[in-house]
């Protein structure tokens, strides 16, 4: 899928499950080869050579389609990727989660949940994430998931890996995903119990288990929120990785919103924080980094181990556009499970999408581009200090909710400034 954009191009590789960004000639080159594929002699060899290795030629023919929504000044024709919030139901009420809060809203019918899949389709969203409340409190989360395979649509499942059962095992084991990230927030029963208010570790361990032993097709992620109850072992989570025989370990630490605003200690700050990455880096490179994959982040940033210098990075990625701010409304967008659109479901309330952002009753497109809660995102004016950094192009001043949290302003300096963290040394 190509798709025009500001810039020229937004591509989606559905084969590596990849976002890749063109520019203008590129994409002009494109809708060339698209509109006359003869003109290919013409162009020059090496290029031809790399779109026949990366197979947007093949067999003679483009490999691809393309998607115009039209143009817009610096601002992506449409997200890339959608946040859904299937349900506002959930099992549990996690002292970190941020959508608990809305658990009596209204829902979506699973008719309207499906136009949004139609739109998306329509103009190249490419991928959803699901997640709640947890998405399997509701039965028809499978006929959601068929919908979006029909559409072509990359399903990534979020969940807290409690409600596989015996009624729903073999459809959460034949479903047709990415992958299913199941939520583990302690390494033994007392720290999963704080912080997710039942004893239910071993309960999550054997499900994944049982799901790994029956040969599921997908990767089995476990994802990990870092809080003020569980940073005291992260060795922990590389063994409780290991002895579920999952395929990667994402490790991200808590934001402000939600059910923290009622304690704020569940929070970790920043220098606790990196004390964990350091030592679960360490003791990754030592034991684990044959047997599974493992993802650090640092607040909205990827971060990555050199091994040439033995630092912790931040991964500097290409942002497709030019604003201050996270990628809140520039590149993401979260769907509640009423329907209303919102740059970011950690934004707090006065951020947040209203009534009339509900893509029900207006487009995915009208609301991206029209929306209070997206212009005000992408019109933040920032600061002097994060302007003039060298690192302001990766950072972009850093996380607009927690900037919002700590200087009660938007556009203030993130107290988990990359610049003054990293690099970490990794002894």
């Amino acid at each position: 899928m190509i798709r025009k954009e500001y810039f020229g191009a937004y591509v989606y590789d559905y084969a590596m499950q990849m976002y890749l960004l063109f520019d203008k000639d590129s994409y002009d080159t494109f809708v060339k080869l698209r509109d006359n594929f003869s003109i290919l002699s013409t162009i020059d060899g090496d290029i031809v050579q790399i779109l026949r290795n990366e197979e947007f030629i093949k067999d003679d023919a483009v490999n691809y389609y393309i998607i115009d929504n039209g143009d817009y000044d610096n601002v992506m024709s449409a997200p890339m990727r959608m946040h859904f919030l299937y349900t506002n139901r959930c099992n549990l009420n996690c002292i970190h989660c941020f959508s608990s809060e809305l658990s009596g809203a209204k829902e979506l019918c699973f008719e309207d949940k499906v136009k949004i899949l139609d739109e998306m389709n329509k103009i190249g969203m490419c991928e959803i994430l699901i997640g709640g409340g947890e998405p399997f409190v509701r039965s028809d989360i499978f006929d959601f998931i068929n919908e979006c395979n029909k559409r072509n649509i990359i399903v990534k499942i979020f969940t807290n890996g409690l409600l596989f059962n015996d009624s729903n095992f073999e459809k959460i084991l034949n479903a047709d995903i990415a992958y299913i990230a199941v939520s583990v927030d302690g390494t033994n029963n007392e720290e999963y119990a704080l912080t997710r208010g039942v004893d239910g570790l071993s309960i999550v361990k054997n499900n994944i288990l049982k799901l790994k032993k029956a040969g599921c097709k997908y990767p089995i992620l476990i994802s990990t929120t870092i809080n003020n109850y569980n940073q005291y072992n992260p060795i922990g989570f590389l063994e409780f990785t290991e002895e579920c025989y999952a395929d990667r370990l994402k490790i991200r630490a808590t934001k402000p919103n939600g059910n923290i605003l009622k304690d704020s200690s569940v929070m970790i700050n920043p220098n606790d924080y990196l004390t964990f990455l350091g030592t679960i880096q360490k003791k990754y490179n030592e034991k684990y980094a044959e047997k599974f994959q493992m993802d650090l982040t640092w607040g909205d940033f990827r971060l990555y181990y050199d091994y040439e210098s033995g630092t912790l990075n931040v991964l500097d990625a290409d942002l497709p556009y030019t604003d201050y701010g996270c990628v809140a409304g520039k590149t993401a967008m979260c769907i509640g499970a009423d329907g209303i659109g919102t740059p970011c479901g950690f934004l707090p309330d006065d951020m947040q999408g209203g009534t009339e952002e509900n893509v029900i009753e207006k487009s995915i497109l009208d609301v991206w581009h029209n929306g209070k809660s997206f212009i005000l995102t992408r019109s933040l004016t920032g600061n002097k200090t994060c302007r003039e950094c060298d690192l302001y192009d990766t950072c972009r001043g850093g996380c607009v909710a927690r900037n919002s949290y700590y200087n009660h302003d938007v556009n203030g300096v993130d107290p988990w400034c990359i610049k003054q963290f990293f690099p970490l040394k990794i002894g």
